[in-house]
């Protein structure tokens, strides 16, 4: 599904970069979840003829400490962590 979602929006929009931003769920920082979405983001994209257009940021992977909302069983981000995800994506973005 992750390659069917590149090159359709490659497909529908010529030039351009596509940024994916993903994080780990609470029980894959338990090591709950087995699957990691962002290795089989890694994986598709190294794959893709888009590679060169695709950027993937996971930012648990940089030491952030994000909190997820009590009880949840989704593994949402609380309030502040997603505001602090926003200023990572946008610092990060605006250093490009």
């Amino acid at each position: 599904m992750i390659d069917l979602y590149i090159n359709t929006a490659f497909i529908n929009y010529k030039n351009v970069n596509l940024t994916i931003i993903s994080h780990p769920h609470r029980k894959h920082l338990t090591l709950d979840y087995q699957v990691s979405v962002s290795k089989l983001i890694n994986e598709v994209t190294a794959n893709s003829k888009f590679k060169k257009n695709v950027t993937h940021f996971t930012p648990f992977e940089r030491d952030y400490d994000f909190n997820f909302l009590d009880g949840d069983k989704a593994s949402h981000l609380d309030k502040d962590s997603y505001r602090k995800l926003g200023e990572y994506i946008y610092k990060t973005i605006s250093i490009r």
